[in-house]
């Protein structure tokens, strides 16, 4: 099966402070997953209704992840704490990776905390987890993604994660709506350049676990099909190749959305 790739991330630590004379932590192991998990009250056996009331039933959503980096916040002086389920002054809501500013802008996540932090903040890499693989998200796939090039990380605040995801694979039969009983198909490769991120509060010091394990997930619901006209595409089967394409549009827009969740747990 063809597999190619495409966000908010929670952070959960647990662990004992190192004794005098330790380093600061290590990687001991890092995966990442994929997955595809509609709302109960959008499941139609097997398929999902939209918000326009297409009922989409994906046969293929596989994501192409390059990486996933940890990032620490450069030159940010008394950075302020960011918490996406309480947007800062001048934004309405945070979800999905970005803000809407209150002048109809969707900022990326990064991009509120630098400005939180000060005009003359930036993320700079930290460590690197490479993945290089295709993840099918239908069936929840997880694969091992070593760190590179060493597995141990300085002594720095970790403020973001961040997935590289190259390409995504999507296939789909829809109908309902404007289809009325009619049904259309959808096959389309991808080619894409989406990083989706959230902030991290961790901090890499003498105090912190001597291991860590890392998880990540890139998950998508019911809403990956929201706002797509599945009527436009017309009768028979499609493969969407012109970058204009108001429905490709869509779909990239709602895959740059994806739910990302990450966890670090420590250990002596």
């Amino acid at each position: 099966m063809r597999r190619l790739a495409l966000p908010l991330l929670a952070l959960a630590l647990s662990g004992c402070a190192w004794d005098a004379g330790h380093g600061f932590s290590t990687i001991d192991s890092a995966a990442v997953g994929a997955s595809f998990e509609p709302e109960s009250a959008r499941r139609l056996d097997g398929s999902v209704l939209t918000d326009l009331g297409y009922v989409v039933t994906p046969e293929e959503l596989s994501l192409e992840i390059e990486r996933v980096d940890l990032d620490t916040l450069a030159g940010a002086g008394e950075a302020q704490a960011f918490d996406p389920a309480q947007p800062p002054e001048g934004y309405t809501l945070c979800h999905g990776g970005h803000c809407h500013a209150l002048d109809g802008r969707l900022v990326p996540y990064e991009e509120v905390e630098a400005e939180l932090a000060g005009g003359a903040a930036a993320f700079q890499r930290v460590v690197s987890l490479e993945v290089g693989q295709e993840l099918d998200a239908l069936s929840n796939e997880t694969v091992a993604a070593p760190p590179a090039p060493s597995a141990e990380l300085p002594e720095t605040e970790l403020r973001r994660a961040r997935v590289a995801i190259g390409a995504v694979h999507l296939r789909l039969v829809a109908s309902g709506a404007e289809l009325g009983t009619e049904t259309v198909e959808l096959d389309a490769d991808l080619p894409l350049a989406l990083r989706p991120s959230a902030s991290l509060d961790f901090t890499v010091d003498r105090d912190a676990p001597e291991r860590v394990r890392i998880a990540v997930q890139v998950s998508y619901g019911a809403r990956l099909f929201d706002g797509v006209d599945f009527a436009a595409l017309g009768s028979g089967g499609v493969a969407l190749d012109d970058p204009d394409d108001p429905l490709l549009l869509e779909l990239v827009s709602n895959l740059a959305a994806a739910e990302v969740t990450a966890t670090i747990l420590g250990q002596k």
